[in-house]
């Protein structure tokens, strides 16, 4: 697991959410979303259609409509590339 969120516009959010997976699938029913953050502490899925910043935190994924697996990281979960984006601490 990724433990980034990202930031950036807010498309929706979805809330009772099981897994990073379902996350996503709700983020590519979504109109506009791209990425989806999945909070696992809260069970909550935030949809955006860019990010701008991404953030460090312990129980949380992140991934794209087309990856799911550490889109910002490079997949190792290790905070690694964020592909120029500025991380918030």
């Amino acid at each position: 697991m990724c433990h980034t969120s990202c930031h950036g516009t807010d498309v929706d959010n979805a809330f009772d959410v099981g897994s990073p997976e379902e996350c996503l699938d709700i983020c590519a029913e979504t109109d506009g979303c791209v990425w989806a953050s999945y909070f696992a502490e809260d069970d909550f899925c935030l949809l955006t259609e860019d990010c701008t910043a991404v953030e460090a935190c312990g129980d949380c994924s992140v991934g794209t409509v087309n990856n799911l697996n550490c889109a910002l990281d490079g997949g190792d979960g290790g905070g690694g590339e964020n592909n120029g984006m500025p991380l918030i601490h």
